[in-house]
Parts: structure tokens; sequence; C-alpha cells
């Protein structure tokens, strides 16, 4: 690596580097889990969005604080939803791929006569 004054630094780089970057990673995960409960309690404290607002944590920012309490509200109104998500994990396209097998495969078996 070179500095800006163009000398060089010699950077040795761990044979476990992946197995760090896990760790990190895993580490930064839990403490995010961990900050973000935090704040759930701070937000179901109160039972209106006015107290929520004006109760925000210390250390966290005012614009923060409203969008972290508006999103809460999103969530709400996504539980009253009556008809549910229920492709999984697959995309639109995919579930269109299929859909279209689907009725192909429908449309060659022969109907049965009564």
């Amino acid at each position: 690596m070179k500095t800006k004054y163009g000398g060089k630094i010699k950077v040795d780089i761990p044979d476990d580097i992946d197995r760090v970057a896990a760790i990190s990673a895993k580490h930064g995960q839990t403490m995010w889990l961990k900050v973000k409960t935090r704040l759930h309690k701070d937000y179901l404290r109160y039972k209106n969005d006015e107290e929520r607002l004006s109760h925000r944590p210390e250390d966290v920012s005012v614009v923060d604080w409203k969008y972290l309490a508006v999103s809460a509200r999103n969530k709400l109104n996504r539980q009253k939803q009556t008809t549910k998500h229920s492709c999984g994990s697959k995309s639109f396209a995919e579930v269109e791929e299929s859909t279209v097998k689907l009725l192909l495969t429908l449309s060659s078996v022969p109907q049965c006569l009564n």
C-alpha cells in the first residue's frame, strides 16, 4: 500500500480474514438487534404517535425517531390487511413462470367425461 507521499507500507492480511469478517458481521447484527429491541420498548411505552414523538430517546435524532415511529405505524396498518403475501422468496417473474407452467399442464390434461 502506498502513503500519500509515495512511500510504501507493508500490510499483512491474515489467512483467516473471512472468519474475522464473519465474526465482525455477526457482532454487528447482534448489536443492531439489541438497539432495535430497546427502541421498540421505548416506542411501546406510549399509546399514540404524539406521545411517542415527544418522548424520543436521547441517543436518537428527531428525524430518525419520526421515521421509526412512522415505520411502526405502517406495521400496524399491514397487520390490518386481510390478504397476505404468500409467495415466499419467489420473485414476481418466478411466480409468473410457475403459474404459466401450471396452466399449460392443466390445459394439456384430457378432461374426463361424466
